[in-house]
């Protein structure tokens, strides 16, 4: 973060906005289908085809 904002974070323009869950539709979709992946059984195969991608943290 401190390479990204620089010696003095507090002199950039960039601001962080916590908003609820609910502002912002498109995160909804990508939610539902990481819910369907941990839920697992039949939740997981029916998400499959959207799922391009995942990674392990």
């Amino acid at each position: 973060m401190q390479l990204a904002l620089g010696v003095r974070p507090s002199k950039t323009e960039l601001t962080y906005e916590h908003v609820d869950s609910t502002a912002e539709p498109l995160l909804w979709i990508s939610d539902a289908v990481a819910w369907c992946f941990g839920a697992g059984g039949d939740w997981r195969r029916r998400a499959s085809p959207l799922i391009t991608e995942t990674f392990t943290v």
